[in-house]
Parts: C-alpha cells; sequence; structure tokens
C-alpha cells in the first residue's frame, strides 16, 4: 500500500474506467451521428463529461466495495480487500491514517479478512475521513461533467451523472 499515491489510483480510474467505459462510447456514438459534421464542441463536451463521470462512477464502485450491501451490490464486500485492490478510499485512509492504522490495514489488505478485520478497515476508512473525501470527491467530478455538457441539450446526461454518485449498487 505505501507506495501508491492517491493521484496514481485516479489516473488508473481516469485512463481504464472513465475512457473505455464512458467517455470514449460516448465520443464515438456522437461522432457516428449525424451530427458528427458540427465542429461546435460537442464531441470535446461529452470525452470531459465521460472522463469525470466515468471516474466518479468508479470511485462510488471503490466505496460501494467497502460499504455497499452484497445484495445490491451482487458481489462479496470484502472482495477489493481480498483481492489486495489499491481503492481510493484505502489508498486515502492509508495516506491519512497513523502509523498504527497503516500497520494495521498492511497486514489486513490483501488476505482473507475476518469481520472484525473488516469492520476494522471500515473504521479506518471513516476515521481518517476517506470515506467523505471520496464522496466528496465524486460529487465534484460528477458537477464538473454536468458543466462540461451544459451547451449540450440532454437531460439525460444530467440525471445519468447524478444517478453516479448517488446509487446504492
Amino acid at each position: 500500500m505505501s507506495e501508491v499515491e492517491v493521484e496514481d489510483v485516479l489516473r488508473l480510474h481516469r485512463l481504464k474506467t472513465a475512457s473505455y467505459t464512458v467517455a470514449g462510447p460516448l465520443r464515438m456514438g456522437f461522432l457516428l451521428s449525424p451530427r458528427a459534421s458540427e465542429s461546435d464542441g460537442t464531441a470535446e463536451s461529452l470525452r470531459d463529461y465521460g472522463r469525470e463521470i466515468g471516474t466518479a462512477f468508479q470511485v462510488k464502485d471503490d466505496l460501494l466495495g467497502l460499504f455497499g450491501k452484497k445484495e445490491e451490490t451482487g458481489k462479496p464486500i470484502t472482495s477489493d480487500i481480498e483481492e489486495g485492490k489499491r481503492t481510493l478510499p484505502l489508498t486515502t485512509a492509508y495516506r491519512r491514517g497513523t502509523e498504527d492504522q497503516r500497520e494495521k490495514m498492511k497486514s489486513i489488505v490483501g488476505s482473507n479478512p475476518s469481520e472484525e478485520e473488516f469492520e476494522a478497515i471500515k473504521e479506518i476508512v471513516e476515521e481518517t475521513g476517506a470515506k467523505r473525501k471520496c464522496e466528496e470527491m465524486a460529487e465534484e467530478m460528477v458537477e464538473e461533467g454536468k458543466g462540461a455538457v451544459e451547451s449540450v441539450e440532454s437531460g439525460f446526461l444530467t440525471d445519468l451523472a447524478d444517478f453516479i454518485v448517488e446509487r446504492s449498487y
């Protein structure tokens, strides 16, 4: 955990989830549409929107990986910890944590945590303010994304952006 920085996690989210899952398909759909010949900046706006919304989606997914309900997310909530994933909440908590908290995280992340250990990780993420920081970051990204498409007439894009941070699955 010690070698990973918050910006590294965000860069991975932007390059992987945001680019391939949201920004690329949005831009491609537009470029294949009849409006593609218009040079009004829509393609760039959609790319920017997709980058922000896609990154917010992944940040929310990271949070749900710790604080979600298996019945809603469809995956075991301990899987990110078991797999040793360097998620944004874990990385942020590690960076903000005390030496004791960091040592505890290093001993648990990447293992098969007991219920008590899993709860200890969640507690550290909350105590360090990492959970709230990640929620705020996702909300800011959504606002940035919505701002990028203000000139594009689509209530759907605004609704989608809001859903990203409000979802529980």
